[in-house]
């Protein structure tokens, strides 16, 4: 499954980077998504950890009213 992002910004200070020997090892085995500041897909889609191209709150809402 291939991915689009440009660039992604990940927060080396989160819990997924702590005692770091080799960052990309730690990228590989340990980060699971939390440590995710920014995404780059030719544009801003996630930034400070909050995606920024839709309403995060509105689509939960519509998914739970699906749902119900």
């Amino acid at each position: 499954m291939s991915k689009q992002a440009d660039v992604v910004l990940h927060d080396l200070n989160t819990l997924a980077f702590t005692l770091r020997q080799d960052p990309s090892l730690q990228l590989a085995y340990s980060e699971n998504g939390s440590s995710v500041d920014t995404v780059v897909a030719e544009q801003v889609v996630v930034h400070g950890g909050q995606l920024t191209t839709l309403d995060e709150a509105a689509l939960r809402a519509e998914l739970a009213e699906r749902m119900a």
